[in-house]
């Protein structure tokens, strides 16, 4: 923040990247007191992007895929860097470097920019990285070393083994009652828990308070905890609440907080004690188990003492004794990071030559600036592999992307995917408007190695339940898929009758939404690949978000304030149309679906008409051009 601070002084702007949304959106609300802030990450709503608008912020603050495409289009980057001027890039959590998935992202960013903008500052943060010199060498950077034994507040570690256990519900009482030791020993004690699950993060602190066995859901619940000063801390919540209870624990109105592994990086909630419940997280794609990384464990316990408060922190780590050796090797050292880079070959080059590159020389200069540097003849044999496949041109020396590898690039598939999407799509009929054609597209164009090796069929009941569902609907080219479908649709499948009392008590949770990400990238790039179908791939990707196979339904389903909720309150009441939306009393529509009257017109007037849909989408033009207006004149007030 000082370096923040010097930079905006001197009339330039900042650029923060953070791979945890979470943690943007808690760093966005921070910085927001000082400064005037713009998070663009996946899930803000789109933006202008223009010079005029932007300039109205200092921050922008990104995840690392959303600030690698705009560093791979001119046009963004050099309204960023040129027009906007800005001056400092700060990379938080830069170890992210050495993970699987992400790392090569931001990599490729800090490649680009050292090449493309060597002049504008960096500032890179991380407390987990053992190899710092060497990260430190590739960053060009000068090094802040903070060692260990030069904490604030020094850092006690402690890992109780526990036997094999088998049952989910019988190993998670046998840690409850080692939580609840704990909680004896250190009464009073501010305590941080994390757990594999959002379901186990709730129910440690149902324990801990008393009222394990009420049937409380919701707000009643997260009011009945806070009044016994506990506390839950995961995605179920809304964004405001999440932040109330954050504000409690820091200000001493709630003693314990249990909280998922995965909201550990954006959890601002120091404390005494930290205890890790859960060592490893259960894969739904993979449908395995895996031991958690080692920055996570890291970044868990490092919430464990508070400056000025605490004059000691714990971390105490329940470990099942099949991990204990791996678990003991990470907390007992820290993450030596590895590049990520020149996994996906063809993918990297690729995504270098729609950056900027435009020579061979060019591609083995940048290719020699990472964090490890490939032979040449790999780098040349996956440019030709771009140039037969029509990724990339060769017109007398200089590279040049197609429209293909351009879109390849911007969609973040791999070349192989884009082929496939490609060879699928001569198949797809432009007026496509049935049930099946769908699922006939989705198992042919699902069927690519990019999404089928992240998914896993193994033989246990919720798997074979899954695959028998499956088999009613359609005759799927692979398990994994079938599964798959069965995840994404089982709502709409239970509604229809498809499924016998047994098959309905199929499991569905945390493994959907990952699924509808996984899923709908390929469907997403698809529409940008082949825009002569973007109407066809549109529908699809809204019918695995809605998890609906009815194409009226999805009508309803792309109006504005109608979710998935809302949408299965609709067709509960037999609304399954537009037409019949349209024409149900406004105050039936109302109580249906637990809104005000006037959403419901608002409602109405998109599902109306051409004309009535343009009335629509300038009073919601206006209405977000007053707030934004109004938000900057609230800073600046409030700046005065």
């Amino acid at each position: 923040m000082m370096a923040m601070d010097k930079v905006i002084k001197e009339k330039a702007r900042v650029i923060y990247s953070s791979p945890m949304k979470s943690l943007t959106s808690e760093q966005t609300d921070t910085f927001s007191k000082e400064w005037k802030v713009k998070e663009i990450t996946g899930d803000t709503e789109e933006i202008s992007y223009t010079q005029e608008y932007l300039e109205n912020f200092d921050v922008f603050v990104f995840t690392p895929e959303k600030l690698l495409s705009i560093l791979k289009k001119e046009n963004t980057r050099e309204l960023f860097f040129d027009d906007l001027n800005v001056d400092l890039v700060i990379i938080d959590e830069v170890h992210m470097i050495g993970e699987e998935g992400r790392g090569a992202a931001v990599e490729k960013i800090i490649m680009v920019k050292k090449a493309l903008y060597p002049f504008v500052h960096n500032v890179c943060l991380s407390a987990t990285i053992k190899n710092y010199e060497e990260i430190a060498k590739f960053l060009e950077a000068e090094i802040n070393y903070v060692p260990p034994e030069k904490r604030p507040i020094p850092l006690q570690k402690f890992m109780q083994t526990i036997p094999t256990i088998y049952g989910s519900k019988k190993k998670f009482l046998f840690k409850m009652n080692i939580v609840n030791k704990i909680m004896s020993q250190y009464h009073g004690d501010k305590t941080v828990l994390f757990w594999s699950s959002r379901d186990r993060s709730v129910d440690a602190v149902k324990h801990l308070s008393g009222i394990g066995d009420q049937r409380i859901y919701g707000k009643k619940l997260v009011e009945a905890l806070m009044k016994r000063r506990v506390a839950y801390h995961n995605a179920s919540l809304d964004a405001q609440t999440r932040k109330s209870i954050e504000s409690g624990f820091r200000n001493g109105n709630i003693d314990i907080v249990s909280s998922t592994t995965t909201l550990a990086v954006g959890v601002n909630m120091p404390a005494r004690n930290v205890i890790i419940g859960d060592v490893a997280r259960y894969n739904w794609l993979k449908s395995a188990e895996e031991l958690l990384k080692p920055s996570e464990f890291h970044q868990m316990l490092g919430r464990a003492g508070r400056p000025g408060f605490d004059t000691i922190g714990r971390g105490i780590v329940i470990c099942d004794e099949q991990y204990a050796d791996e678990v003991s090797a990470i907390l007992n050292d820290n993450f030596v990071v590895r590049s990520q880079l020149w996994k996906n070959i063809n993918a990297d080059v690729l995504d270098f030559i729609v950056s900027f590159v435009d020579t061979r020389d060019g591609l083995m200069t940048i290719a020699g600036s990472g964090l490890k540097t490939p032979e040449e003849k790999d780098i040349m044999e996956a440019l030709d592999w771009l140039i037969k496949n029509f990724f990339v041109e060769d017109k007398k020396g200089f590279l040049k992307p197609t429209f293909r590898g351009r879109m390849t690039s911007l969609a973040f598939v791999l070349p192989e995917t884009a082929l496939h999407i490609i060879f699928t799509d001569k198949e797809v009929d432009p007026e496509m408007s049935k049930e099946p054609e769908f699922v006939a597209l989705f198992d042919k164009i699902m069927h690519v190695a990019e999404l089928l090796n992240t998914i896993t069929v193994r033989d246990n009941e919720n798997d074979d339940l899954a695959l028998q569902i499956a088999a009613k609907v359609y005759n799927f080219s692979d398990t994994r898929i079938a599964k798959a479908f069965s995840f994404l649709f089982f709502p709409f499948l239970a509604q229809k009758g498809f499924l016998s009392e047994k098959e309905k008590k199929l499991g569905i949770g945390n493994e959907t939404k990952s699924l509808q990400d996984t899923c709908n990238h390929v469907v997403h790039a698809a529409a940008m690949l082949c825009p002569k179908h973007k109407r066809v791939y549109d529908m699809l990707e809204t019918m695995i978000e809605a998890g609906y196979l009815d194409t009226k339904m999805i009508e309803l389903y792309n109006i504005k304030g109608i979710g998935q909720v809302r949408l299965q309150r609709l067709s509960d009441a037999n609304i399954d149309s537009l037409k019949k939306f349209v024409e149900r009393n406004d105050a039936e529509l109302a109580a249906i679906m637990n809104v005000s009257m006037e959403q419901i017109k608002g409602m109405k007037l998109q599902a109306g008409d051409e004309k009535k849909k343009e009335e629509y989408k300038q009073k919601e033009k206006e209405k977000k051009a007053k707030k934004e207006e109004n938000s900057l004149d609230v800073f600046f007030k409030t700046s005065k």
